[in-house]
Order: C-alpha cells, then sequence, then structure tokens
C-alpha cells in the first residue's frame, strides 16, 4: 500500500517547485567598457489641410559606457561618451547625410545645416551618470559643458536631451526594464516612460514587459523578454521654439512589438529591438492660426550591446 505524504511535504514541495520556477533577472555593473550600436528608422506622416508631409531618417549612433570603481562611499560614476553618429534624413525635395568618420560639409539648406549641427555638437561629447547606493541614477556631470560648446542655436535644440533631470530619467527608465523581484514565465510589469523626441516634444508611453523563458542564440542561453505598449500621450514644452505649436491630440498605438534579451550570468542586457507606430489627429496653430492635422509615426530601433 502507497504511503501518503504529510500535508506539510506535499505543501513543502509546492513552494519549492513555484520557487524553482521563478526567474531572478538583476543586472550588474562591472568595471570596464560596454558599446552600444543602436540604429533606428524613423518613418513619419504628418498631414496639415488635407496635404501629406513625409519624412523619413535613419541614424546610427555607437556609445561607450565606461563603468569606474565603485566609491567608498556607495557611489558608481559610469562615463557615457557619444563615439560616432551617421544619420539620413530625407524630407520633401531636401535629402542630408552625416557621418562623424568623413570631413564635415556644410549643407546649402540653412534649415537642414542646422539640424546637422546638433549631431556635430555630439560628435565626441562625453558626460559621466553617478549611481548611488541604492543602485539609481541621480546626478550627472559634465551635459553642462556639451551645451556650453555648441552654438547657441544648438544648445536650445539639445537642452531637453541633455538636461540632467532628463538624463537621471532616461538612465533609471533603462533600470526598470527588468522586473523588481523574481518572475514567472508569463508574468507582467508595468512600467511608465518619458521619451524626448526632440524639439521640446516628448512621448508618454505605458509598456508592459513580459517574461517570456529563455531562449538560445549563438549557443548561449538568454532571457526574452517582450514589449507592448498599451497607451501614448503627446507634450510639447511651452517655450519650444518652433513654427507648429500642438494645440491638443488624441493619439493611438498602431503596431507594437518588441523583444530585449538578457544574459542571466553576466547581469547584461546583449539586444533589443522595438517597432512602435503612433498615429491621430493633433490640432495646431501656425502664426496664430488653428490648423487640424493628423500623425502617422513609425519607429524601429535596435541596440546591439558589445563587451
Amino acid at each position: 500500500m502507497k504511503r501518503l505524504l504529510p500535508l506539510s511535504g506535499l505543501l513543502t514541495l509546492c513552494l519549492a517547485s513555484a520557487a524553482l520556477a521563478q526567474t531572478r533577472l538583476e543586472l550588474k555593473h562591472h568595471e570596464g567598457t560596454v558599446r552600444t550600436v543602436s540604429s533606428s528608422k524613423v518613418h513619419q506622416v504628418l498631414t496639415l489641410a488635407g496635404m501629406d508631409i513625409p519624412t523619413d531618417a535613419e541614424t546610427t549612433a555607437t556609445i561607450a559606457y565606461t563603468v569606474e570603481k565603485p566609491q567608498p562611499d556607495g557611489t558608481l560614476r559610469v562615463r557615457v561618451k557619444t563615439e560616432a553618429m551617421v544619420m539620413h534624413l530625407k524630407l520633401p525635395g531636401i535629402t542630408a547625410d552625416y557621418d562623424s568618420s568623413k570631413p564635415d560639409v556644410k549643407n546649402d539648406n540653412p534649415q537642414i545645416d542646422a539640424i546637422l549641427d546638433q549631431f556635430r555638437a555630439m560628435k565626441g561629447a562625453e558626460y559621466t551618470l553617478v549611481y548611488g547606493k541604492d543602485g539609481k541614477a541621480s546626478g550627472v556631470e559634465g551635459a553642462d559643458k556639451i551645451l556650453a560648446a555648441a552654438p547657441p542655436a544648438v544648445a536650445a535644440a539639445l537642452k531637453q536631451q541633455l538636461d540632467p533631470a532628463t538624463v537621471i530619467r532616461v538612465a533609471n527608465q533603462e533600470l526598470a526594464v527588468l522586473p523588481d523581484g523574481p518572475v514567472k514565465k508569463g508574468e507582467q510589469w508595468r512600467r511608465m516612460e518619458f521619451t524626448p523626441i526632440g524639439g521640446g516634444q516628448s512621448l508618454t508611453l505605458e509598456r508592459f514587459y513580459e517574461y517570456q523563458g529563455p531562449t538560445e542564440r549563438g549557443g548561449k542561453t538568454l532571457e526574452k523578454i517582450g514589449i507592448n505598449t498599451g497607451a501614448v500621450s503627446y507634450a510639447q514644452d511651452p517655450g519650444a521654439q518652433s513654427l507648429f505649436k500642438v494645440l491638443n491630440s488624441d493619439l493611438k498605438v498602431g503596431t507594437s512589438l518588441g523583444t530585449v534579451l538578457f544574459d542571466r550570468e553576466a547581469g547584461e542586457i546583449v539586444e533589443s529591438s522595438e517597432t512602435l507606430q503612433v498615429l491621430g489627429p493633433m490640432m495646431f496653430s501656425v502664426n496664430g492660426m488653428e490648423i487640424p492635422g493628423r500623425v502617422d509615426l513609425t519607429m524601429e530601433t535596435k541596440t546591439i550591446y558589445k563587451r
């Protein structure tokens, strides 16, 4: 006759099985340099008064993150340096290119050259992120020097991107991609993320991350995290220097699909990729006139991390 396990024994086995089914995904800071190669494709169609204005932009940026030795007080500094940038921009009747590895050439169109000036100002630019004992970014050093070295118009355009509060917020959002504790396959966690998109404009995204379990990549086992965006809202800085002022908007998420690959043993993100479409009506003010419009914006991004 079979002996039945005591109830306490069954409970112990159940708890042990549940614990084994959970996975802890934690970032680790290793001294040394990690480089990210980030590529993005942006396709936007802005419709104003029934006329479509398409914009296409492709950029690739190589950024080095150098983790220094932890300080006695528990703080950690990470130097962030833009090493290379390539950009191709296409507007109706206009194209522009920038490659930081090639001799600089001025563009004949002053408006396009002003955009290229922003890339020129970031070439070789470096600042330092300071992380506290709690592992979160708490300070920025050197961003003000980048703005001080740039022409006034460029400094004004880069102010949002290099604002210490924005830099710290984005850095902590990158940490929050991972869950707060152990997770099981299929478990989700929600984040609200602020995304500056230039010109004093920003998107706030409602993100849902899902642990999808282990996957094989190049003979190595990595942890896969899915990304889905549920909602989006748009904001424009009232002081932004822009011909178009946005009075209101009602944007929705169209396509949303993304993935993060995480090396649990190394405690490092290996790759992230995403396709996100945002679209909907917007009301603009141009020279005091209200003009109804619509935007259809698709962003494709991919970042590879290399040590």
